[in-house]
């Protein structure tokens, strides 16, 4: 994290020299809006923690350094950091019958066979169109 922090700070650095600098308050919500999911509650903290003219770019990335260093001397921390926490809203299946094909383990909104007749359907029907299309061309010409 210390590498992209340092590239964004010379960024900041050389829009200075180019004479189109970016405020304290800018480089400090630049920072916190580039960093990763997994610290959003770091963001939030911070945030939180005063005004935003109070922000201070320095203390930012101490605070982001600082987090980074507790994760890797905790790595519990990072697993749940890296695993993506799952909803459970997706329902178990597996005991109900498709009314559709007749098999266990799904239902008639998630049926592969009902989902590829349907596309064979549509496909079926464009052809038809074309083939009438084609006849009706055929006769007014």
């Amino acid at each position: 994290m210390a590498a992209q922090l340092a590239k964004l700070n010379e960024a900041c650095i050389s829009l200075s020299n180019m004479s189109m600098g970016v405020t304290d308050i800018q480089f400090c919500l630049i920072l916190l809006n580039a960093l990763p999911a997994s610290y959003e509650v770091v963001a939030s903290t911070i945030l939180a923690s005063g005004a935003p003219s109070a922000l201070s770019h320095t203390e930012i990335i101490a605070r982001i350094i600082n987090e980074e260093g507790r994760c890797a001397t905790n790595p519990s921390l990072n697993v749940a950091r890296a695993t993506p926490i799952k909803s459970g809203k997706k329902k178990e299946h597996a005991g109900l019958t498709c009314h559709y094909c007749q098999k266990k383990g799904h239902i008639k909104p998630n049926c592969q066979k009902k989902k590829w007749d349907e596309a064979e359907k549509g496909r079926r029907r464009k052809g038809l169109l074309l083939a009438e299309a084609n006849w009706l061309i055929a006769m007014f010409s």
